[in-house]
């Protein structure tokens, strides 16, 4: 089991590279707003990481048994560490008429939110940081 710090530093760590690779995905589609048939894509990873940090805690208070490979388990924990950003293409609607479907206003909005989420991240993992040096002299 690792420690709390260590949990946290590496929960902010994944999440700077989603933010970066988020950031990227959203600036693709700014890019082709105009492009005919262009599909926006955004980036998956809040949910997977909080689903996998969820099933940490086993909500039974038993293990049970499995008598054949098939059963399907009570409970199975996800590594968090095995959680990857994923992009996904959204296919489902079209803005304009020429079949694109990037919104330019959502796309900037989100693309600021992802810059502010980054930076604050950043900050986060600067400021544990300085907490180590500090108590290390």
């Amino acid at each position: 089991m690792e420690s709390g710090f260590a949990l946290t530093q590496n929960i902010l760590e994944k999440s700077l590279d989603a933010f970066s690779m988020r950031w990227n995905t959203l600036t693709n589609n700014m890019a082709n707003a105009t492009t005919p048939n262009f599909k926006r894509s955004d980036v998956t990873f809040t949910a997977q990481l909080a689903r996998a940090l969820d099933s940490q805690n086993n909500p039974y208070p038993f293990d049970a048994k499995k008598v054949n490979s098939k059963h399907i388990p009570f409970h199975e924990s996800i590594d968090y560490k095995k959680v990857q950003p994923k992009i996904q293409t959204e296919f489902y609607n079209t803005i304009q008429n020429n079949g694109n479907n990037v919104d330019p206003e959502f796309e900037m909005a989100e693309a600021n939110k992802t810059m502010l989420l980054y930076e604050a991240t950043a900050g986060m993992i600067t400021r544990n940081y300085n907490k180590i040096n500090m108590l290390l002299k």
